[in-house]
């Protein structure tokens, strides 16, 4: 997520205030309508991260209890009844 773009994207005037050896400063200006639309998109790019990375999580804890299946059978009943539990509770 890059947001210059963002802000950008919304509305906003980014402006390149200076550059000292590889850091730049820049600021950004734009009207309430503009940084509203901007947090909004800010808001969307973050839950679609968050979403993306739960899912992730997810295949990953299905994964190592599908391996925990054929390696201790009793734990993998168990952690997968722990694992609904949290699930529903989100």
């Amino acid at each position: 997520m890059n947001i210059l773009e963002l802000a950008a994207d919304a509305g906003m005037l980014v402006v390149l205030d200076g550059r000292i050896g590889r850091t730049e400063y820049r600021s950004v200006h734009g009207t309430l309508d503009a940084f509203q639309r901007f947090v909004h998109a800010l808001e969307s790019a973050l839950a679609n991260r968050e979403e993306s990375d739960w899912s992730q999580c997810r295949v990953a804890r299905a994964r190592s209890l599908c391996h925990l299946k054929e390696v201790e059978p009793e734990r993998h009943d168990r952690d997968l009844h722990a694992d609904s539990e949290c699930v529903s509770g989100h």
